[in-house]
């Protein structure tokens, strides 16, 4: 089926005059697969400049000749090449050519599994096929390179969502209380997939709709854990048998963010006594992140109730540092400008606000704002 679509591309692609002028051979010329092996023996996908002193890669050095020989029939069929590194090459090479339409290709691509690394700046990291398609897609739609209709749109999320994770729900199942050197020798796994982030899964789990279509694969991944916005799609569904689950992702470090924007979606009184909790570790703080307290206090109000002022009151009446208290009273105003209710108004009136503070307030309404668009 998948070279069934490559070859269906191909096709369209010959049958466009913009290409006529092309060798009419569908073979790939020797110089051009003598390209892509230096690219597989390579087997890193890098930017073009990386490191301290900002040089230009070897790899890159190679696809750039890669873009100046290459035809786009030859870089076409290069998406068949068993090589991520050299796939990918061939897609970022197509994405040069302006009059291409790239909709095709990238979607021919989506659920294309195979790992690679990628180097750039001075950091390495594995990354997927689709990963790299995903980012190319929103890539070429920011540009305006290409327009995606919802149902498109819809299918890209599919596409993502169930895409083989596999090898790194095995890999994170069975290793996470190891070291990465230990669970290669005694299980032979990757030891590159320690550097594997779900980027693209992560991004679409923030904007997918809760559909009953999606609720089961979304609480395998969120079991799974293999990404964090996992919770977030899974609270959208407001389903009691998942208030267990969610309770398990209780941050046990400092940054409770996404955990707070789960129960956002979701926000039943089991979690309050979790929310209670989160308060306590706020008391002996020196400073506040602004931005998780203004989420923490826009969590508590959605639920309208007085233990919500209760648990408030105690944490605002027993900060143990005053700047930590001035920064979780702008947070708490923020939070109450940015979802007003007549219910807290009684809160709000009485939280005392000078010009200064009406300035940094607007500034952490603005963030909250454009973190969510």
């Amino acid at each position: 089926m998948k070279k069934y679509i490559v070859y269906l591309i191909i096709f369209l692609f010959l049958s466009n005059p913009a290409f006529s002028g092309e060798p009419e051979s569908s073979e790939i010329r020797p110089n051009i697969i003598e390209l892509a092996n230096q690219l597989g023996k390579i087997n890193r996908f890098e930017c073009e400049l990386v490191g301290i002193g900002r040089n230009k890669t070897e790899s890159f050095r190679i696809y750039e000749q890669l873009t100046l020989n290459a035809t786009v029939k030859e870089l076409v069929q290069l998406l068949e090449h068993e090589n991520a590194v050299v796939q990918c090459y061939a897609i970022k090479a197509l994405g040069e050519n302006k009059s291409m339409d790239m909709l095709p290709i990238l979607f021919s691509q989506l659920s294309n599994a195979k790992n690679m690394l990628t180097v750039c700046g001075s950091s390495q990291q594995t990354q997927k096929v689709f990963d790299y398609v995903y980012a190319q897609l929103k890539y070429h739609e920011t540009e305006g390179n290409i327009t995606l209709s919802e149902n498109q749109r819809d299918q890209v999320y599919q596409n993502i969502l169930y895409n083989n994770y596999t090898d790194y729900i095995a890999y994170i199942s069975q290793f996470r209380n190891q070291s990465v050197n230990a669970a290669v020798k005694q299980q032979g796994m990757d030891k590159n997939l320690a550097t594997y982030r779900p980027t693209s899964l992560d991004d679409i789990l923030l904007k997918i709709d809760p559909k009953p279509a999606y609720y089961k694969r979304i609480r395998e991944i969120a079991e799974d854990s293999i990404c964090k916005n996992a919770i977030i799609a899974l609270a959208k569904y407001q389903s009691h048998a998942d208030v267990s689950l969610l309770k398990k992702y209780y941050p046990k470090n400092q940054m409770h963010t996404t955990w707070l924007s789960a129960i956002f979606e979701f926000p039943d009184p089991w979690f309050l006594g979790d929310l209670e909790e989160l308060q306590k570790q706020y008391l002996d703080k020196q400073y506040c992140r602004v931005s998780m307290i203004c989420r923490y206090y826009s969590v508590l109000i959605q639920y309208r109730n007085q233990q919500s002022i209760e648990i408030i009151k105690h944490g605002l009446e027993n900060m143990k540092y005053t700047k930590n208290q001035t920064c979780h009273l702008e947070a708490l105003y923020a939070a109450l400008e940015l979802f007003p209710d007549s219910y807290y108004d009684v809160l709000k009136n009485n939280i005392p606000i000078n010009q200064n503070q009406k300035v940094r307030i607007k500034r952490i309404v603005d963030d909250y704002r454009e973190e969510m668009d």
